[in-house]
């Protein structure tokens, strides 16, 4: 399956290259060594894990990074391609670079400064410093310088912080003004490719054809980076579907860790209808292909999608390059689940909480007993600051549209095969999911 990927490593060498040079502007990473809590959200792609994970962020007495894992774990050198396997799956034993992983991890540990107390604006050079980082992640072959980049952002800072009155716009608005500063200098910095609200976009131009260059790092739709405090505050929460495939490898990363799995489940009708809209989306470009996608799953996308994988790798995708798309993320559904399902099964004595996402944005009792459960299994002193957080206004995180109860229902006949598949029924069954007429 190696072979159907394109070669990733110069965009990755550069990557690491522009990284290794604004280490010294971005501060001290956390030691890894000293995390003694680990709580991995186990979930497939399209699962609810987005809206999960932020809503965690919002409450404190936990730790996170600012985003997904999988760039830490591409630039370490333990993607598809580097780590020889071509999909997802990743072993104990599979090598690391691990000075790097240490480094470009502990430089993302922390939490939002808000939930810590942090001022926003107290830092600007390590804010700068993690923007700057990120750039270069979200766009490795545009080449940008990272001194320059560090310089031009700070002063965009100091410029915003002053006309805010000390004050930072929140995440969104930053980004899409910085954007909007660097431009004239990088002009391939393209807000359409950000997890923005689209009244920010009104002046951006069209949305491109094309993804954002070649060879992806970070899949868009990009982060956007907001005044982070950098440190441990509580158990370390890391959000990634692809991790379903790679437990034993984020066992091995935290030695001294304790391992716990927070298995996020969400009826597969939403979650494959999510999936089949993220592919026809402009953004997910997970991995650049060596030949472009044909057959039906070809005929599906947008001609300048079909040169990309989006989403995770599971075992045996490559089989599935011209399978109808319906059947692609079905096959992506079921493989997140049968991975943790069956590791959890070799692994009895690790602590886990299934939890259903929708319960989680479910009826005032249903959502009450099932974030009960995560603060507690969290070690949250009380559920109290996790059910505001979720009684306000849900976060609209990575979405392809506007958020509406059963918006499957409107592709139910085109999923019907999909959901027949002996893979799908089998995790069904094995999630005690029950019958489809009740899912939501």
């Amino acid at each position: 399956m190696r072979a159907a990927l394109a070669d990733p490593r110069p965009t990755l060498d550069r990557a690491r290259s522009a990284l290794a040079a604004l280490a010294a502007l971005r501060g001290a990473p956390v030691d890894l060594d000293e995390v003694r809590d680990v709580v991995v959200i186990a979930s497939s792609s399209r699962g609810g894990s987005s809206v999960f994970a932020e809503l965690l962020r919002g409450v404190p007495g936990l730790s996170h990074l600012q985003a997904e894992l999988n760039p830490f774990v591409l630039l370490a050198g333990a993607g598809p391609y580097e780590s020889g396997h071509g999909d997802d799956h990743l072993s104990g034993g599979d090598p690391v670079d691990e000075e790097l992983w240490a480094r470009e991890v502990g430089l993302d540990v922390g939490a939002p400064a808000a939930v810590v107390g942090a001022d926003p604006a107290e830092d600007l050079d390590a804010l700068a410093g993690a923007i700057a980082a990120r750039l270069v992640l979200q766009w490795p072959d545009l080449g940008l310088p990272p001194g320059e980049l560090w310089a031009a952002l700070r002063a965009a800072l100091g410029a915003l912080a002053a006309a805010g009155g000390g004050r930072l716009p929140p995440a969104g608005p930053l980004h899409r003004a910085l954007l909007s500063r660097l431009g004239s200098r990088w002009p391939g910095l393209d807000p359409w490719f950000y997890d923005l609200d689209p009244a920010l976009l009104r002046d951006a131009g069209p949305p491109p054809a094309v993804p954002p260059g070649p060879v992806p790092i970070e899949e868009p739709p990009f982060v956007t980076v907001g005044p982070w405090r950098r440190g441990l505050f509580g158990p370390l929460v890391i959000k990634t579907p692809s991790n379903c495939h790679r437990l034993d490898w984020l066992a091995a990363r935290f030695p001294r860790a304790r391992l716990r799995v927070l298995h996020l489940v969400r009826n597969p009708a939403a979650a494959i209808n999510g999936l089949v809209d993220g592919w026809l989306f402009r953004g997910f470009h997970s991995h650049a292909l060596a030949a472009p996608l044909a057959g039906a799953l070809g005929a599906a996308l947008r001609p300048g999608d079909r040169g990309h994988w989006k989403y995770d790798l599971p075992p045996g995708w490559a089989a599935l390059r011209r399978a109808p798309l319906a059947l692609v993320a079905a096959h992506q559904w079921a493989s997140a689940h049968d991975a943790a399902l069956l590791w959890l099964e070799a692994h009895p004595a690790v602590p886990r909480l299934t939890v259903r996402f929708e319960q989680v944005v479910g009826e005032a009792d249903e959502q009450t007993a099932a974030l009960t459960a995560v603060a507690d299994f969290l070690g949250l002193p009380e559920p109290g600051p996790l059910l505001r957080q979720a009684r306000g206004a849900l976060p609209v995180v990575m979405a392809t549209a506007a958020p509406r109860a059963r918006r499957w229902f409107s592709r139910a006949t085109a999923l019907e095969d999909a959901l027949a598949t002996s893979g799908v029924r089998s995790v069904v069954d094995r999630l005690q999911l029950g019958d489809p007429e009740g899912w939501r």
